[in-house]
């Protein structure tokens, strides 16, 4: 009660000054964006295969509307009843280039795609709604029917390389130090196991500065990866943290086989231009026979 009654004594005057040091960052701009700019922006932060794949897959269903259906209007302004008609006959009858069926991942991936661009094109529902229950259930049949046929089994999915393997890839120079294709694919191979990283997504994004060289409090070296986000902690979440729980770390062994030594070996060979903490971690190599080629021409 006293911090009320303290409250109802101050007048305008008393809080001239409190709001000085603060500042609003503006990007050096004072304009206000307009709605066109606030999209631009939020789309410029999208994922770019998830941007690709949404295109991809709104073509696909205007196109086999417009062949199937002879409807050529744009898919955001078909009426609910009407898409949801489309849209089950669509997920049965989709079929790739070649004329075989889709996975049925593919399938929900085209529903996610197509829902995604509705949204965006502020569709007065989304396919989740009870208006769209048919087309819903199509698609899980459709699903259903794949995985009888075998579909659905990942026939692309990567296999891990057993102990022998990667005993057999040491032996044979294909993962080690002889040269700097080796060389940075064994970098390769080790990040991806010690820190988890995904075979595309996250090594491209993967920076000089992402991995450091440090010490724990028995002075053991490691290798750690701070990381700049991945495809499931890009900063999106809002109600959640983005941040890994533990800092991934990968200590020295020892021997010829040891990550730090590799990675201090990789390091000599960098070009300085190529060593800030922004720059590429990864770099073209030149096969020696190349530049034996060009030192005698």
């Amino acid at each position: 009660m006293e911090a009320v009654a303290w409250l109802e004594t101050l007048n305008e005057d008393d809080f001239n000054g409190i709001f000085e040091d603060i500042s609003i960052p503006t990007n050096g701009r004072d304009e206000k964006l307009s709605a066109d700019g606030v999209s631009a922006f939020i789309k410029s932060q999208e994922k770019q295969n998830t941007r690709q794949s949404t295109n991809r897959d709104v073509r696909n269903l205007h196109r086999w509307i417009t062949e199937n259906k002879w409807d050529f209007r744009p898919i955001e302004d078909i009426p609910p009843k009407e898409l949801n008609n489309y849209l089950a006959e669509f997920y049965i009858s989709v079929r790739k280039k070649n004329h075989e069926n889709y996975e049925p991942g593919s399938l929900t991936s085209m529903r996610n795609s197509i829902d995604r661009y509705l949204k965006e094109k502020e569709y007065d529902s989304t396919l989740a709604d009870r208006k769209f229950h048919q087309s819903n259930q199509a698609l899980r049949a459709k699903r259903v029917e794949l995985t009888k046929k075998g579909k659905g089994n990942k026939p692309q999915a990567s296999e891990p390389l057993e102990p022998e393997e990667q005993e057999l890839c040491w032996n044979k120079n294909i993962l080690g130090d002889t040269d700097a294709l080796s060389l940075t694919f064994t970098l390769w191979f080790l990040f991806t196991i010690h820190f988890g990283l995904r075979g595309r997504d996250e090594h491209r994004k993967l920076c000089y500065g992402d991995i450091q060289i440090k010490q724990d409090v028995s002075h053991q070296e490691y290798l750690e990866f701070t990381g700049r986000g991945s495809k499931t902690r890009d900063g999106s979440s809002i109600e959640q943290s983005d941040k890994r729980n533990t800092t991934p770390k990968c200590y020295a062994i020892g021997g010829p086989r040891c990550p730090v030594r590799l990675f201090r070996e990789f390091t000599k060979h960098r070009p300085q231009a190529a060593c800030k903490p922004e720059s590429p971690f990864y770099l073209q190599t030149i096969p020696q026979q190349y530049v034996t080629a060009v030192c005698n021409s």
